[in-house]
């Protein structure tokens, strides 16, 4: 059995100042910091927790590693590149981001390889 949809019926008409503020607001849940806590349970405290360990690591010029587990969509991302954000802004002169693939760099040579080539860039 074949079903066939009339288009003619599904038009809706749009209004362009409802669309605007639909996108206002996504940006706004999106893209703002107090808004973290409305979008994942966990990661207002998460955010607090990456945010303290990394501005340590930089301040006091450690050596730490982080690794950040969880599922997929969970806000893993989100919040590092947040925490990058702000300490970029706060000490850009003390932070180099380095991005590995584990597709494109699955060897620990490669990755160590990637890493110097860029540290010695900046």
């Amino acid at each position: 059995m074949t079903v066939r949809l009339q288009m003619e019926h599904l038009k809706v008409p749009f209004d362009r100042i409802a669309i605007e503020d639909a996108v206002t607001l996504l940006r706004r849940r999106l893209c703002d910091n107090s808004s973290l806590q409305l979008l994942l349970p966990d990661a207002a405290e998460n955010y607090s927790k990456l945010q303290y360990l990394l501005s340590n690591t930089v301040t006091n010029t450690c050596n730490n590693s982080v690794l950040l587990l969880g599922p997929r969509g969970c806000g893993k991302s989100m919040v590092l590149e947040r925490v990058l954000k702000e300490l970029q802004c706060q000490h850009p002169d003390m932070i180099s981001v380095v991005r590995l693939n584990g597709l494109l760099h699955s060897e620990d040579r490669c990755a160590l390889k990637v890493r110097s080539e860029i540290l010695l860039m900046t």
